[in-house]
């Protein structure tokens, strides 16, 4: 298969019946978690919010169990399958962001899986949020791993909603539903941060906010970003921008994307702290890129996991995506695990070689 082919399929997304779509880059959520909150849909209220992927809002809506409902989504790849998903369906509300950018002191009901593979912050951040969307006595369903802190994260929302029940167990989830009894609102702060002699911000659970992820300190440290001057660069997987921000700081066009809402976000506030003029965009892979953009350099950092799932289709995407956006000898530069084989996806460009490499990683050049 060819990289252009690979990417092809890659954007593909595939109906699952019951008019759900999924494709590949997206978060898919363990069977026994599906079943947990598919059990917990006995209500019958006035406003649902879903943001735990959709697939209950759809449920809830086939079963008359809301006369409104509102889907909460922060994944490119997510949305694109959820608006195939909802099309035709006018009493489903799509929204693109956190659970805390769902309206406040609206919702019956919320169901939602706090992120306890993207920090504290983030299982704190989900947790309040959902309350504040919760109208006082609404009822909040949501679903953590034994092994992810969740009796630990159970005593914390037991404090902030006011009253918490496990409701039920299946394979080492738990499924809890807790009770707004406080009228009051959580502010959800951003993580205030130095890297570099830049002074940052990230939203809760934007990868690797407050440090500076290894594998970029190695890009960082292997390649001459003054060479990038009056160029236009790609930055795929942004993150928090850090790749971005130094492009931009040494004079070149930068485009930056990230199939995560937030670290869009992120990345604009940056960007604009410092006044610098970065494209950024909320994108899966290059959705949101025009066929014919064309770029000199490629900067990146590519994900391979989704929470602990291993993931290399989205990589792969990333390198075919390289390959279709690089002008004529443009060049990508990615940094990579050791132990994953992106080489032979490089035999497709015209050069490739290897630049560096530590205990950990290595950062491979290609030229298109």
């Amino acid at each position: 298969m060819s990289l252009l082919e690979k990417l092809e399929a890659y954007h593909q997304l595939h109906s699952l019946g019951s008019s759900f779509y999924q494709k590949a880059g997206m978060r898919v959520l363990p069977s026994a978690v599906q079943q947990l909150f598919s059990s917990a849909i006995t209500f019958h209220t006035n406003h649902f919010v879903d943001a735990a992927g959709g697939r209950f809002a759809l449920h809830a809506l086939q079963t008359n169990r809301a006369k409104e409902i509102t889907i909460v989504e922060s994944s490119r790849a997510t949305l694109r399958c959820l608006q195939k998903s909802v099309e035709g369906l006018p009493d489903i509300k799509l929204l693109a962001g956190a659970v805390w950018d769902a309206p406040k002191h609206r919702a019956d009901v919320i169901f939602f899986l706090p992120q306890t593979d993207k920090g504290n912050a983030r299982v704190e951040a989900d947790l309040m949020g959902a309350c504040n969307a919760l109208r006082l006595n609404g009822e909040a369903y949501f679903i953590m791993h034994k092994d992810q802190g969740a009796k630990r994260y159970e005593k914390l929302a037991e404090t902030l909603f006011g009253a918490l029940e496990v409701l039920d167990k299946e394979g080492g989830w738990r499924l809890c539903k807790a009770v707004k009894h406080f009228d009051k609102t959580y502010e959800i702060n951003r993580l205030d941060f130095s890297i570099l002699d830049l002074k940052l911000q990230a939203e809760p659970g934007v990868y690797a906010a407050g440090k500076l992820d290894p594998g970029t300190a190695f890009l960082l440290e292997t390649y001459d970003m003054t060479q990038l001057a009056s160029k236009k660069v790609l930055d795929i997987g942004c993150g928090y921008g850090l790749l971005s921000l130094r492009a931009a700081l040494a004079d070149a066009a930068v485009t930056a994307l990230d199939d995560d809402l937030l670290a869009v976000r992120s990345t604009h506030q940056n960007a604009e702290h410092y006044g610098l003029d970065i494209r950024v965009l909320h994108s899966d892979v290059n959705s949101e890129l025009h066929d014919g953009e064309r770029f000199d350099v490629m900067l990146t950092n590519p994900p391979f996991h989704i929470g602990k799932q291993v993931m290399l289709d989205i990589p792969e995407a990333f390198i075919a995506a390289a390959y279709k956006h690089l002008v004529p000898g443009g060049e990508l530069v990615l940094v990579a695990n050791k132990a994953l084989a992106y080489e032979r996806l490089l035999e497709h460009f015209v050069y490739w070689e290897t630049l560096a490499t530590n205990q950990s990683f290595k950062i491979l050049r290609a030229i298109r």
